[in-house]
């Protein structure tokens, strides 16, 4: 795949996982009813849009490729497990420690390939959304927990917010993938 491409897939993967997480979010602060399956597919699409950044990114970058490179496959293949293991009905068993290592791979990637990804200018009116995600995520955790003992619902508040962070990256990614001087040929 050429760079235009890892980041439509990284585009494409980052907004359905966003998409997912605020109709979650949403339905349950609306309605109190948690949807079927929105959140435990997401996680497997985040990883996706980790792994295609960082291979939009790559070339020429430093530290040990294998490093970054396991950890982005990790998102991937824990956020599978997790969602497999949600429809076999093995969440207990998997599916939580699934959600646990995709959170954890996708956070320390991110905060890895900040520094390049604002070097090499990959993203560059967007070049920060990637360390912001990050954060952002890191942030929430506290802040889910303190709006979870006020009220149980409040707890969807930062996973919505969360989500804005990866619609961002999704549209960056997808208006970056415009510009054919970054790995893809003239469109048309």
């Amino acid at each position: 795949m050429d760079r235009r491409q890892l980041l439509v897939l990284c585009g494409v993967s980052a907004l359905t996982g966003a998409v997912l997480w605020v109709y979650k979010g949403v339905a349950i602060l609306v309605s109190g009813n948690q949807p079927d399956h929105a959140f435990q597919v997401a996680p497997f699409f985040f990883g996706v849009a980790a792994v295609t950044l960082l291979y939009a990114v790559i070339g020429g970058i430093e530290r040990p490729r294998w490093l970054l490179v396991t950890f982005a496959w990790l998102a991937v293949t824990a956020g599978a497990i997790a969602a497999v293991s949600h429809f076999a009905g093995q969440e207990d068993d998997f599916g939580d420690l699934g959600y646990l290592v995709n959170f954890l791979s996708i956070l320390v990637l991110l905060f890895m390939i900040s520094g390049d990804i604002r070097r090499k200018k990959l993203l560059p009116r967007w070049s920060f959304i990637p360390s912001l995600l990050a954060w952002e995520l890191v942030l929430l955790i506290p802040v889910g927990a303190v709006l979870e003992g006020i009220n149980e619902r409040l707890l969807e508040i930062p996973l919505v917010v969360a989500a804005s962070g990866w619609m961002m990256l999704g549209i960056a990614a997808l208006s970056r993938s415009e510009h054919p001087s970054h790995g893809g040929a003239p469109r048309p």
